[in-house]
């Protein structure tokens, strides 16, 4: 596969320090490609190492798809380990271009198969654990956003960050090559990564200086040049953004016009209201609403819409891995690695004279700590007055990095917590108690996130995926008198009926995680489907606009 001339360098870095050292940080910004390098790195390590496969793993579905997509296009075969309801599965990680969800990673380095994953919770078998956790050391894996794992903005504990270290730190045990990519580590945190890493090999001239010579510089000379030729303003507004976007509707679709809009909200709701107000003055093929409560069929169609569409309407989903290719962004106050992704997805594509970005309040906080939106908020003001800035490059050239306002919001200094120990005891012991790990998965739900995902069945096979809290918390719209439709699935069974909502309540009480399995053990079932199909509007979403559910 042939490289672009900067992208090779970059590789070859990266390619050095493996060979060296076993593993490397790559930091580049948005846009750059990281995710490109991939065959090149398997065709050489195959070479040198006779590599059978790469395990290229995703926090989101989405970007697993585009990296298959991708990967189809320059002439391979990709497969995935995830719960996309499309062609080339390979749960085992058993193919040669593996693209894997964070999820499926964190199952199979623990010694649960996500295959066998309802049989081994109901102790009907151990599942064949080995056979993928063979395949995933005798790869090369790349964790890729890695800032969406680390969750570098939350100041409390955070399981997705506590597994990523012990993840980390277990294939430095294992001598298994990998590679950790983002555009978004504060230095305080590159460094702890770094601990367990090689060399970070970083696109820019002089940053991250205080991490010494650890760090491979360099400047990219053809990439600098085609993002310095565009100039970044960015305006601070104090309204919150739907009042912004109502108040100014003339203007936003001249920009839409001229170029391409994307406004980004914080929620699901208010991504709606915004829909509502610019969707009145648009064709419909010229605006798309993007967010986490579409269905499967809903948001492929949306992502596909995204490259013809004038106006584009999403929450944080679109963060990362989206070519949107906008020239104006109007996003919600968020922490400053958001912002960065967010503006990231303008003037990817396209030339650009000037990308616009405009920051707006947000009249609550959720899903981030007030605290850190304002000083969000704060730094950015006193950055713009001083200079512009630079939401493209990890230097101060041509204005203020994006990556100092990072340093400054989120650069604390995070220590280790009961989850990294424990996560580090179960992948690593070599004689491993199941029952361990699977009490374990009980009483936390997941090893990266606090709450399980169901699945709510919105039309024929098409389901929304969504957390059991938000579910609960909206518990009482789904229900009809007093009853909730759930789908049983007993293997090559399966069974609909309505369950007692107070039943199902009472279950989940206290520990939603054992509840949960446990509602799933008393009615004989491997897993169960919801059902919203009258909450749900084609296009639009699960409940939205018509109850308040973030």
């Amino acid at each position: 596969m042939a490289l672009k001339p900067f992208y090779r360098r970059a590789y070859d870095e990266i390619l050095e320090t493996l060979l060296s050292d076993g593993s490397a940080v790559f930091v580049a910004p948005t846009g750059y490609g990281k995710s490109k390098g991939t065959p090149y790195l398997k065709k050489r390590l195959e070479e040198e190492w006779n590599l059978p496969r790469t395990v290229h793993v995703f926090p989101l579905r989405s970007l697993v798809q585009s990296q298959m997509n991708y990967l189809r296009t320059v002439g391979l075969e990709p497969c995935h380990a995830s719960g996309l309801p499309v062609e080339g599965k390979c749960p085992y990680m058993s193919g040669e271009f593996v693209t894997a969800t964070i999820d499926y990673f964190s199952l199979t380095i623990n010694r649960l198969p996500p295959p066998e994953l309802p049989f081994v919770l109901r102790k009907w078998s151990y599942g064949h654990y080995e056979y993928p956790r063979a395949n995933l050391f005798t790869s090369l894996i790349l964790l890729d956003e890695v800032h969406l794992i680390g969750e570098t903005w939350e100041r409390e504990e955070s399981r997705s960050r506590e597994f990523l270290f012990a993840s980390l730190e277990t294939m430095n045990e294992f001598k298994v090559p990998f590679v950790v990519a983002t555009a978004t580590l504060p230095s305080k945190f590159l460094k702890k990564v770094m601990r367990k890493t090689g060399r970070a090999v970083v696109v820019c001239n002089n940053c991250y200086e205080k991490l010494g010579n650890k760090v491979v510089r360099f400047r990219d000379s053809d990439y600098y040049h085609s993002q310095l030729s565009i100039k970044w303003r960015t305006e601070l507004v104090s309204d919150p953004i739907g009042k912004y976007v109502k108040e100014n509707v003339e203007s936003l679709l001249d920009e839409a016009y001229r170029g391409k809009l994307l406004v980004v909200s914080n929620t699901v709701n208010k991504a709606f209201e915004i829909y509502q107000i610019l969707s009145k003055r648009l064709n419909p093929k010229d605006v798309v609403l993007v967010h986490g409560r579409l269905s499967s069929n809903d948001k492929a169609n949306a992502v596909t819409k995204i490259e013809s569409a004038r106006v584009v309407i999403s929450t944080q989903v679109i963060e990362a891995g989206v070519d949107v290719d906008a020239t104006t962004l109007v996003t919600e106050v968020a922490p400053p690695s958001s912002l960065a992704q967010r503006a990231g997805r303008l003037c990817r594509l396209r030339m650009c004279d000037e990308a616009k970005v405009i920051i707006t309040n947000a009249k609550q906080p959720y899903p981030y700590e007030q605290a850190t939106l304002n000083e969000s908020m704060e730094f950015i003001r006193s950055a713009l007055e001083l200079n512009s800035i630079q939401w493209r490059l990890l230097d101060n050239e041509g204005g203020i990095s994006y990556l100092n306002l990072i340093e400054k919001v989120e650069g604390s200094v995070f220590s280790s917590s009961q989850y990294r120990s424990l996560f580090e005891l179960l992948m690593q012991k070599p004689f491993p108690n199941v029952e361990d790990i699977l009490e374990t998965l009980k009483n936390y739900c997941s090893f990266v996130r606090d709450t399980n995902l169901i699945s709510i069945e919105v039309d024929d096979n098409d389901f929304v995926e969504t957390s059991l809290s938000w579910f609960l918390a909206n518990l009482h719209v789904f229900a009809r008198d007093g009853k909730l439709l759930v789908t049983f699935h007993r293997g090559d069974d399966r069974e609909a009926k309505w369950v007692d909502v107070k039943e199902f309540e009472n279950s989940v009480k206290g520990n939603e995680c054992r509840g949960y399995y446990e509602f799933l053990r008393k009615n004989n079932a491997l897993f169960a489907t919801f059902h919203g199909e009258d909450l749900y509007v084609k296009g639009i979403g699960l409940g939205v606009g018509q109850w308040y559910g973030q």
